[in-house]
C-alpha cells in the first residue's frame, strides 16, 4: 500500500534484460485475468456503477481520483513495463 516510487520502479525493472522478455499490462475491467478485483475495480469499487456520469465524465471525487490513479499506473506501466504492453 504505501510503495515510494523507487520502490516501484525496482520492480517493474527487476528483470534479466535480454534473456526475459516480459508484457505488461494494469487491468481495468470487471473481472481480472486471476478471479480476483480488477485494478480498476481495488480503486473505485461500486463507484464504477453509481458514481460516474451519463455524458462519459467522471462524477464523483472516487472516480476522479480512481481514474487519475489509473490512468498514472497505466502509465508507469508502458514506461517500465517491458517489451510489450497488454491493452484490455
Amino acid at each position: 500500500e504505501h510503495w515510494g516510487m523507487n520502490q516501484i520502479v525496482s520492480a517493474m525493472c527487476n528483470r534479466r534484460r535480454g534473456r526475459e522478455k516480459t508484457i505488461a499490462y494494469v487491468e481495468s475491467h470487471d473481472q481480472s485475468i486471476v478471479g480476483d478485483k480488477s485494478t480498476a475495480f481495488w480503486l473505485m469499487d461500486s463507484e464504477m456503477y453509481t458514481g460516474m456520469n451519463d455524458d462519459g465524465t467522471p462524477g464523483s471525487t472516487v472516480i476522479r481520483r480512481g481514474m487519475s490513479l489509473h490512468m498514472l499506473m497505466r502509465a508507469i506501466t508502458i514506461g517500465l513495463g517491458g517489451e510489450g504492453y497488454l491493452n484490455f
